[in-house]
């Protein structure tokens, strides 16, 4: 493999980079159909305990998403990472954000960061479903896992690599969050709380309540979970206010509700409606100010209070996103499983407003720098259906198909009045018009797949698949501000085959090896690509931004399950002949890069049991990431938004007392300046671009009464850093110092007290 650091310095290349100009555009079920239901059963909310004598169910875990049927764990040929209730719970005293939680439990993952973005996957991005139904659009947010609350989560599996199981987008693996099942019994969890930065209480509290329900009657079942989550001003380490930007989870209010209903129309057959709700408001009522050197040399932002009165068309700040599906399962149809389900999705979001003034060139200004603006521009419904049949005793065929429509509402920008602003005293934001600065679209994608398993004797599983799809683009005319005239639409129409092959070798029955060949399919983000197109442009299937691309996924693993030891090794290369990734050419210009990209790395998990009452672990994720951006066989390596650094956790937990457990988590993130040599890092301080740094948290639950007391304290260190996503942020500074580098939130008291009955 060619090392990318023998390629020429990419600033003297990357001016030659023109696909589309895209400035500032870099700010811009049922469990998957596994059949029928897994019986229901008692998933208390309480704070667990640590449990010693397991039985060998324990030590088989069932998983959905790898496959898109039930299946052990030890058969997948596949890296699979299962978050169970019992994490999510453990958590969540710190964190309400399933991005954190994912990036503390899952190695390919990028580490928490605390904000509403979500990370890459093995350098890629990930396909994010939730109970298998598609919740990322063509033009992506990357909000998705702020969509459904912990509460609401029974399970996350994180499929590691390419894979096109599930359809368009998965390049870099797929996030399933599954949701709660309904108990036999009637079942209901009290939960409240609050958090409290200890570093600077100026801020005030943060609260959150949670409530959860669960219930059986004759062929009726249901589950109904809520959550609320407000929080005030965050504070780092040095006692600094951080600033509100548009990802950061501070000066919100976030409210989540969800609800499964269930009804069996005979022994074999069940209908069930699905739907969830979930807004973050948001206020504007800082700035960001000009950087200060406040540790390591690196330039941290503060925040400018004021008292924002906000005159816009849209309001204020928010995320919104409904969803709701409808499933029908039949367990034996002619001795075939049968599942069916629609579904429908109505998301919008409104940005926070920047200032972009303080740009060199003296062309910016104050506006918002979200494209998706627009309210229920996103419509999207989903119909598949999926047939499992048993050929054999030990062979098996699933086959189905997908259908998604993805309506996108046009790209704007919200314009303020920059005098008003000032003569304010940066207190007024006064709406001054709107740009449109990318048209409507649509994307309307059909597949069809055939998915095989052969347990060929005890110690061999093979399994492999295809999958067609056919996606349609159809873009509308509009009026570019940019462009200064009409931009004409059109429609293109592309498709591509894929396949999978895997194979499982189990040498004894605690281990497995695996390997696998699989292909991600994955179309480019049309709204970025036909940002800022010029008049008389033409959309054509022979324009290299619009085309899809196919990626060629290579991984070998281990798993080992034994009574008191669990470990897993994966290492994986994956490779695309048209990558997409986007490009600094200038401080204030980004572009699109279509070219060759490849990435590699390794995984590993260790968890330890060695006395009664003791857990151990630790996880280690590496992965590099390097694109031809110019064809010419040399590599540069990919940004430090795609490609985090080397992320490392450990943790100890101790049963200390009947109905009292402690654990300790360490969480290391390793330093990354190959991009910045490179020039593919635009930072400008002294040094490595991405600082390592480590954080130490603290968790403790305690029998109290008839509930449960949760005691959490976060960076219980206190230390002052910021997180690669703040870093990597902070080559988009737009102006003279840095405003986007946003330190970690100091040391924080997290207490929550829980009820189950």
């Amino acid at each position: 493999m060619e090392a990318a650091d023998t390629a020429p310095p990419l600033i003297e290349r990357r001016a030659d980079l023109r696909p589309y100009r895209t400035e500032a555009s870099a700010l811009l079920g049922e469990h998957i159909a596994q059949g029928p239901p897994a019986e229901p059963g008692p998933t208390p909310q309480s704070a667990p305990t640590i449990e010693d004598d397991r039985s060998e169910a324990d030590l088989e875990e069932v998983v959905v998403t790898a496959t898109r049927t039930r299946e052990r764990l030890s058969d997948v040929a596949r890296t699979v990472y299962v978050v169970p209730r019992r994490t999510i719970e453990q958590q969540s005293i710190l964190t309400g954000s399933v991005v954190d939680i994912l990036g503390n439990t899952v190695p390919g993952y990028g580490p928490p960061k605390e904000n509403r973005v979500g990370n890459t996957l093995r350098g890629r991005d990930p396909q994010v479903l939730i109970d298998g139904i598609p919740v990322i659009s063509n033009y992506a947010s990357f909000y998705e896992l702020r969509y459904i609350a912990p509460i609401a989560i029974e399970q996350i599996e994180v499929v590691g690599g390419p894979t096109a199981i599930y359809g368009d987008g998965a390049t870099g693996g797929t996030i399933n969050i599954l949701t709660r099942r309904s108990t036999e019994k009637p079942q209901a969890t009290t939960r409240a709380g609050f958090d409290l930065g200890l570093s600077n209480t100026a801020g005030g509290a943060g609260k959150f309540v949670e409530q959860f329900f669960s219930s059986q009657a004759g062929p009726l079942d249901f589950t109904v979970a809520a959550s609320y989550r407000g929080s005030g001003n965050f504070y780092d380490a040095a006692g600094n206010r951080t600033p509100s930007l548009s990802d950061t989870l501070d000066t919100q209010n976030a409210y989540s509700a969800y609800g499964r209903f269930g009804f069996k129309l005979t022994p074999e057959q069940k209908l069930q409606l699905v739907a969830s709700y979930s807004a973050d408001t948001r206020y504007v009522n800082s700035f960001a100010s000009p950087a200060v050197n406040s540790c390591c040399g690196v330039q941290q932002s503060r925040a400018i209070e004021r008292n924002v009165v906000l005159e816009s068309s849209y309001g204020q700040p928010v995320l919104q996103n409904f969803l709701a599906a409808l499933d029908y399962t039949h367990e034996n149809l002619w001795g075939s499983k049968l599942f069916a389900q629609v579904s429908y999705r109505d998301a919008f979001e409104v940005g926070i407003p920047y200032d972009f003034r303080f740009t060199p060139d003296g062309s910016g200004g104050v506006f918002d720098s979200f494209l998706r603006f627009v309210k229920g521009n996103e419509q999207v419904t989903t119909a598949r259906v999926q047939v499992e049949t048993p050929l054999a005793d030990n062979l098996k065929i699933l086959w189905g198909s997908d259908f998604k429509n993805d309506p996108v509402g046009a790209g704007i920008f919200e314009l303020f009045d920059s005098k008003v602003f000032d003569e304010s005293n940066q207190s007024i934001l006064r709406t001054n018009g709107l740009v449109t600065i990318a048209p409507a679209y649509r994307v309307a994608s059909l597949g069809a797949f055939l998915q095989t398993q052969w347990n060929i004797s005890e110690q061999w599983v093979a399994s492999g698949g295809l999958r067609f799809e056919n996606v349609n683009l159809t873009a509308q005319n509009f009026f570019s501000e940019f462009a200064g005239g009409l931009v004409k639409g059109g429609s293109l129409d592309d498709s591509a085959t894929v396949f999978n092959l895997g194979l499982v070798y189990k040498p004894t029955a605690e281990t497995s090896v695996y390997v696998n060949f699989a292909q991600g399919f994955s179309v480019p983000n049309f709204g970025a690509a036909l940002f800022g197109v010029p008049v008389g442009f033409v959309l054509s299937d022979s324009l290299r931004a619009l085309q899809p691309q196919i990626v060629d996924n290579y991984e070998i693993g281990f798993r080992g399950r034994w009574r008191s030891v669990q470990a897993t090794l994966a290492a994986f290369f994956n490779y695309s002949a048209l990558g997409t990734s986007t490009v600094q050419t200038s401080e204030t210009t980004f572009e699109t890069s279509r070219s060759p990209q490849r990435n590699y790395g390794v995984e590993a998990t260790l968890d330890y049991q060695p006395a009664p009452g003791w857990r151990l672990g630790t996880l280690f994720g590496w992965s590099e990431g390097e694109q031809d951006f110019f064809g010419d066989g040399n590599f540069y390596p990919l940004n430090s938004f795609a490609v985090p650094p080397l992320k490392a956790t450990a943790y100890i937990e101790h049963q200390s007392a009947p109905g009292w457990s402690n654990r300790l988590q360490f969480l290391y993130s390793g330093n990354r300046d190959r991009a910045y040599n490179a020039f593919v890092d635009g930072f400008r301080v002294e040094g490595a671009p991405i600082y390592d740094y480590a954080t130490v948290d603290y968790i403790s639950n305690i029998k109290l009464g008839s509930g449960t007391l949760e005691v959490g304290i976060k960076n219980l260190l206190n230390n002052l850093y910021s997180p690669v996503y703040s870093q990597a942020y902070s080559s988009f500074g737009f102006g003279p110092t840095d405003r986007f580098n946003v330190a970690a939130r100091g040391v924080t008291l997290n207490i929550a007290y829980t009820i189950d009955y």
